[in-house]
């Protein structure tokens, strides 16, 4: 059974399902996540982050970050060659919600047409 996708608020970070694996490559093994800051026009984060489990970060003092899909792809290749990559990504949702898709867009664009217009009549272009 796939988790059910949770809208997040910008640069919320955790741990685990249902935006980042757990259990691997080990039991116990939790990755973290965080959601970046811009939303893209399906509603979900442009930018998405995973934290490997701190047992596999190479240095200890730091987490290692990986800030896309081909980069963590391939980390999990170099690492855990004998790892279907694709049954590694089902275990978890890539994408993450930001629950702000329709209303979000809408006043940004509201905003956007009104900075224009005050700009052009200020400038005399538009009456």
């Amino acid at each position: 059974m796939e988790p059910e996708p949770i809208p997040v608020a910008p640069e919320q970070s955790g741990e685990g399902l249902p935006y980042a694996p757990e259990n691997f490559p080990n039991p116990g093994d939790i990755w973290g996540w965080k959601s970046g800051k811009r939303i893209s026009n399906n509603g979900n984060y442009r930018d998405r982050y995973l934290y490997v489990p701190h047992r596999l970060a190479a240095n200890r003092n730091s987490d290692h970050i990986l800030r896309s899909k081909l980069s963590v792809e391939r980390y999990v290749k170099e690492k855990f060659p004998d790892v279907n990559i694709t049954e590694f990504f089902d275990s978890f949702i890539w994408s993450i919600p930001s629950g702000l898709p329709g209303l979000f867009r809408s006043y940004t664009l509201f905003l956007l047409t009104l900075t224009l217009i005050i700009y052009l009549r200020k400038s005399h272009i538009f009456v």
